[in-house]
């Protein structure tokens, strides 16, 4: 068995229980819908919102009591094309803050990409579209994008996360589990 699957399948284990812990159901009895543009959801709990990223050994979980969330993570990497992916992804501006991070470093420029990346995806996910929306809509810059907040955070060692929740959500516990 593939790392790649055994990580997969520990995921939705975890995600069940969690779900399960919020919903007060059995993880067995928690009932996972995807919508037409592949965003999950709770079938037998409209109420809860849940969405979740991994990137390599790296998972990522939100869970909240809001009408959707959305979470996106990458493992730190150089993204030798950054600036070409910029052009189909980012709005003027976050293309000019790549610029200037290029020119400190190439590792500035693969945190830059890689923290409004997660950024655009957390906001794609959230919002249920993934890429058939344009990303170039999306400013990441700004704290608060279409009614969304953009709480970005660094995983030590770890990686890049982004989480977009709507404005009146609050976050209230964080986990981490590692493989």
């Amino acid at each position: 068995e593939s790392t790649l699957r055994r990580h997969f399948i520990a995921a939705r284990v975890l995600l069940r229980r969690l779900l399960g812990a919020y919903s007060n159901r059995a993880p067995d009895a928690v009932s996972i819908d995807i919508g037409p543009h592949g965003k999950p959801g709770l079938s037998n709990d409209p109420s809860l919102a849940f969405n979740i990223s991994h990137s390599g050994d790296l998972l990522l979980i939100a869970i909240g009591a809001t009408p959707s969330v959305g979470v996106d993570c990458e493992r730190p990497r150089s993204v030798a094309n950054a600036e070409r992916l910029a052009e189909r992804v980012f709005t003027d501006a976050e293309r000019a803050g790549l610029r200037a991070a290029a020119e400190q470093s190439d590792a500035a420029r693969d945190a830059f990409f890689l923290r409004h990346w997660t950024r655009k995806e957390a906001l794609l996910k959230a919002f249920g579209s993934g890429f058939t929306r344009s990303p170039r809509e999306l400013d990441t810059l700004a704290a608060t994008t279409n009614g969304y907040v953009l709480d970005s955070f660094g995983l030590p060692g770890a990686g890049h996360a982004a989480l977009a929740r709507p404005s009146s959500a609050i976050v209230r516990a964080q986990y981490r589990y590692d493989f």
